[in-house]
């Protein structure tokens, strides 16, 4: 349980410093700012890119990672809608699987046997 929970601190802090990061620099204003930010990333990472001795495949053009900025927006926003829409339900099978669970732990429970108090302990 605490690796797990470990595990999802160490995710949900690195998306959080990505998040703030981004609007530090300012990737979720007006596409204009945007743009300069993908420029000047462009910028500081082609030198770099053109020394490594193995292939790395080329970053993509502006207009290409504009398109596919839009397409995965469009995707989370689809996605997060859907999980709105299927909260509600998804919520009440987990909570009438969590009471039959509960239920058959409590009635397992009062139906075992009690220890007999006539048997002197070891």
């Amino acid at each position: 349980m605490a690796k797990r929970l470990m595990k999802f601190g160490i995710k949900a802090s690195i998306l959080t410093g990505a998040v703030y990061y981004t609007v530090d620099q300012g990737l979720w204003e007006d596409t204009d700012k945007a743009d300069k930010v993908y420029a000047d990333l462009y910028q500081a990472v082609a030198p770099y890119v053109k020394d490594v001795p193995v292939e790395v495949p080329e970053l993509p053009s502006i207009t290409d990672f504009a398109a596919s900025s839009k397409l995965y927006y469009n995707q989370g926003v689809f996605a997060t809608s859907q999980f709105l829409k299927d909260l509600p339900s998804n919520t009440m099978s987990l909570a009438c699987e969590l009471k039959s669970s509960l239920s058959s732990m409590l009635e397992t429970s009062l139906s075992a046997p009690e220890p007999s108090a006539d048997k002197p302990s070891s």
